[in-house]
């Protein structure tokens, strides 16, 4: 039996078909090469557009895109017929699409996103009430870390159909402050005193100029909006000095306040 599996096997592996093979695998040991090479220069040339694209999606595509077009051509070397195995890819393609339905969804959704790129790679987002900075954007889907250090995936779907909110997009941000008057107290005298304390906040910018004006009339007293500027990267800092040099200024000129003395009303992405 041994001796008829040597025949059988002797009789297959002839030098025509040992050529085939090797020329085969060269073809596809050079082609994972051109793939990895074309993978990282197309992610390369993405990257010099910006910081933050999505360039392991890019990489990860055009290698698999490199690789597949060289598996085809070693097929084709050792005499498949590429016409018969496309027509069966194309009814398994069937099958499978009705079976995941839900990662073609998604992979879609990701060349769309790659396409309008309404995020980046560092960007703080708010989706479906997650609030994170922008870790990797995938295939199917997108990773995002938590400010308190979660991971969270995020199918492409979701990300392309939900409302998304980013925080980052832009190179400066607001904060608003809205402090709490008596009706006693007049809001053309605690304005200067406002912006006395923008001019102290540590990462407050001048210009745009801050604004200060009458939000709203409640039963405990009078609201004030106090609203200042940073860049983005300042965020931090400004939220943390400005009440503070609300509360400094508004206690050495004796202002009298009702309870609460005053509350800030921050963005979900207060800690980006």
């Amino acid at each position: 039996m041994l001796a008829d599996a040597l025949g059988i096997v002797t009789a297959w592996f002839t030098a025509e078909r040992i050529a085939d093979l090797s020329r085969a695998l060269v073809i596809l040991v050079l082609g994972y090469g051109i793939a990895r090479l074309a993978g990282r220069g197309l992610a390369r040339f993405v990257q010099r557009g910006g910081e933050g694209r999505p360039v392991q999606l890019v990489q990860r595509l055009t290698t698999g895109i490199v690789f597949g077009l060289a598996a085809a051509w070693a097929l084709a070397e050792l005499g498949f017929q590429l016409g018969v195995l496309l027509g069966a890819a194309g009814v398994m393609s069937v099958a499978i699409g009705f079976a995941a339905q839900s990662s073609l969804s998604n992979l879609i959704s990701g060349f769309f996103l790659f396409g309008e790129q309404p995020f980046r790679v560092g960007d703080v987002l708010e989706v479906e009430g997650v609030v994170g900075e922008v870790l990797a954007i995938d295939l199917f889907s997108t990773k995002l870390r938590t400010f308190t250090n979660h991971y969270v995936r995020i199918p492409n779907e979701s990300m392309f159909k939900t409302k998304l909110v980013n925080y980052t997009r832009f190179p400066i941000r607001r904060l608003d402050l809205s402090v709490l008057l008596t009706y006693e107290e007049s809001f053309e005298r605690v304005r200067p005193w406002l912006l006395t304390a923008a001019d102290r906040a540590e990462g407050c910018l001048m210009e745009p100029e801050p604004l200060c004006f009458v939000k709203s009339f409640e039963p405990h007293g009078l609201v004030i909006q106090f609203s200042v500027w940073c860049r983005k990267e300042d965020w931090l800092t400004l939220s943390a000095s400005v009440p503070r040099e609300v509360q400094r200024v508004l206690e050495e000129h004796g202002l009298k306040r009702p309870y609460p003395h005053y509350y800030l009303h921050m963005e979900p992405g207060a800690a980006a």
